[in-house]
């Protein structure tokens, strides 16, 4: 649990100071475990990674005054590697996704949001089987189905 910007290593338990250390895994200093530093932005804080794609990185999140309720945040690669294409696609999805609202077919934004120059979209955290599996378990016979 993040507590005042320290965490403790779920290895050894020692008491890790997060400052420094933005959504990357890092060692503890005391076992050399590699782990993810939770990150704090905004009113939420990102305690793992989820997945990458080409334009953006999602990580798991919780509200600091409600941990129960997990959120999927999805930040532009331009906050890792400068990619400008990818900052003003995920500024254009997230105000799309605003401007829809809740619609049966597509996952709500609930927010966009910006932090230390960091744009970042919050969407409910839907639990299951990431889409790219379901598709590629889907395979042959999704593409037989589509080309035939």
């Amino acid at each position: 649990m993040l507590q005042n910007g320290s965490f403790a290593c779920p290895k050894c338990s020692t008491l890790l100071d997060s400052k420094g250390k933005m959504l990357g895994s890092h060692p503890c200093p005391n076992c050399r475990t590699f782990f993810f530093f939770p990150c704090e932005m905004k009113d939420y804080i990102l305690y793992a990674p989820l997945g990458i794609g080409g334009l953006g990185r999602v990580f798991l999140a919780a509200k600091h005054y409600n941990y129960g309720t997990k959120y999927a945040v999805k930040l532009s690669n331009h906050t890792f590697n400068g990619d400008k294409y990818a900052l003003k696609t995920l500024i254009k999805e997230g105000e799309t996704g605003l401007r829809l609202g809740r619609h049966p077919n597509i996952v709500e934004v609930i927010a966009v949001e910006s932090f230390d120059d960091v744009v970042f979209i919050v969407y409910p955290l839907i639990e299951g089987m990431r889409l790219d599996r379901i598709i590629s378990f889907a395979g042959c016979s999704l593409k037989e189905k589509l080309f035939t």
